[in-house]
């Protein structure tokens, strides 16, 4: 299922401390929060840090189409910040919004139907521009940069016909990972794992069945696949029966290992998962409860439990900007170059407008420019809520 480097690095990983594990442990990060400038009136963000993992580059989607911004070292002069729109009416379709980003700092787009036959991408860097790629599900770049794509309908060996790709994810070692369910929109009743070994082909497992929503797929620095998705739980089809879940593929047991992050939704969500570079998972989503509206974040590093943690409930507040958190399908989570997560989501202003926000702890910006340092970092700091580290 997984290959033998990577169970040879777990068990090194397992005898060597991990310095900088808490860097993203999520109850030891402070939050800061950006407003964009910009808005959507989708429900849809999505977020890939460009140029060696230093600048965001933010998706939205909305009615087919996808727009692109991102901050730049020079001051936009209509929306008073540092944030450029840099690719406009992308059409790539109605899905699930993902991106992801390479070491050559490029990043790339997807949208997802969730049918065969459908899915478009594209992909670009924050200075040219993005090119559009047709007929692809999801893509995904190695460790080396090449960028790589998986077909709404692949031929994978031993998977449940008719099956769809939903999520693609490489290993460090140059494994492919697929995740793959029913060929619906969002609804899946069963998700499995494929995997593409250079020695052994292709091997695959089922991860769960149920009624399940979304699925997003990521693979850890030794080569463990993590599993991220919505489920409905309830006894009777209604509000508050949903829940957002996380499954990793135990190497040691050799058995998928499953955890409950969220209960009470009113809505499926989709959740998206990212992995950093200490070894470290992700999870992001928007919970809707009664009530309660929350940006929420989950992490798992090695051997350690999941850690829930609330970026912000309810509403989000940065300098003289504000909104409220509105209920949305799906969030944008990416680590920037010091392995700090990277947020994007929606909040609604008092004009009626969807802004594009990030929260973030906080973009290490590498560009020796001390306005971009005080724009993103120094107004966020002033008026974030915060928690202090280790804590």
């Amino acid at each position: 299922m997984v290959s033998r480097v990577a169970i040879l690095t777990l068990l090194a990983v397992i005898l060597m401390p991990q310095p900088g594990a808490l860097a993203s442990d999520a109850n030891g990060l402070f939050w800061y929060f950006q407003r964009t400038g910009f808005s959507s009136n989708g429900t849809q963000t999505a977020v890939a840090m460009g140029d060696s993992k230093a600048w965001p580059v933010v998706f939205s989607l909305s009615s087919g189409t996808a727009n692109t911004y991102t901050l730049k070292p020079v001051r936009n002069g209509t929306t008073g910040g540092f944030w450029h729109s840099i690719g406009t009416n992308l059409a790539l379709g109605n899905g699930k919004l993902s991106a992801k980003s390479s070491v050559d700092g490029r990043v790339a787009v997807s949208v997802n139907t969730g049918e065969v036959g459908g899915g478009t991408a594209a992909v670009g860097r924050r200075s040219s521009g993005f090119t559009a790629i047709t007929d692809v599900a999801d893509v995904a770049f190695d460790s080396s940069g090449s960028l790589i794509t998986a077909s709404t309908a692949m031929p994978v060996q031993g998977y449940a016909s008719p099956s769809i790709v939903r999520s693609l994810a490489m290993s460090p070692f140059g494994d492919v990972g697929l995740l793959q369910g029913n060929p619906y929109p969002y609804v899946a009743s069963t998700l499995s794992y494929h995997e593409k070994n250079p020695m052994l082909g292709w091997q695959f497992t089922e991860i769960t069945s149920g009624t399940l929503y979304g699925g997003d797929l990521a693979i850890d620095t030794i080569g463990r696949p993590f599993a991220t998705y919505s489920f409905f739980g309830g006894s009777s089809f209604g509000p508050s029966n949903f829940g957002v879940a996380a499954s990793y593929f135990d190497i040691m047991s050799g058995q998928w290992s499953h955890r409950t992050l969220a209960t009470g939704l009113q809505y499926p969500v989709m959740p998206t998962i990212a992995a950093d570079g200490i070894g470290g998972v992700g999870v992001a989503w928007m919970s809707d409860t009664p009530g309660s509206k929350s940006l929420m974040y989950a992490y798992k590093n090695g051997s350690k439990d999941w850690s829930v943690h609330t970026i912000t409930a309810q509403s989000v507040t940065s300098g003289t900007s504000s909104g409220q958190l509105i209920a949305q399908e799906r969030v944008g989570l990416d680590f920037d170059a010091e392995n700090y997560p990277v947020v994007s989501f929606l909040g609604r202003n008092g004009f009626g407008q969807n802004d594009i926000w990030i929260a973030y702890d906080p973009i290490v910006v590498p560009e020796p420019s001390a306005v971009v340092l005080a724009a993103v970092g120094f107004l966020g700091m002033c008026y974030a809520a915060r928690r202090k580290r280790g804590q």
